[in-house]
């Protein structure tokens, strides 16, 4: 299996606008050596927005990554997805890969 760089952001709080609310800024980074696996495709309840689809894939980090991943978003082959939770790794013992931390991430359109 071969693994790929993906960019991985995160948000710093700069200081305050004159409104008091927070000045947030993104930078992204990027990881090396994720396996990145299709997961789903899924229309969204029609009902509320008859033209939007929901994308998830897989995404399994390498072994020595272990940064949070709350609140984070990801950029695979140029497109944004939001990684959902906060999942955690195995451990290594339990992993005889290269890799020990699966998330999900998900991309609504329409």
């Amino acid at each position: 299996m071969i693994g790929e760089t993906i960019q991985l952001s995160t948000e710093t709080t700069s200081g305050l606008d004159p409104y008091g609310g927070p000045i947030k800024t993104v930078t992204w980074s990027d990881v090396a050596d994720v396996l990145v696996a299709p997961s789903k495709t899924l229309d969204v309840d029609v009902g509320e927005r008859p033209f939007g689809d929901e994308t998830r894939i897989e995404l399994h980090f390498p072994k020595g990554f272990a940064e949070s991943l709350r609140n984070r978003h990801v950029r695979v082959r140029g497109i944004e997805y939001a990684i959902e939770g906060d999942p955690i790794h195995y451990i290594a013992d339990n992993t005889p890969t290269r890799w020990w931390l699966e998330a999900q991430a998900v991309r609504v359109d329409g």
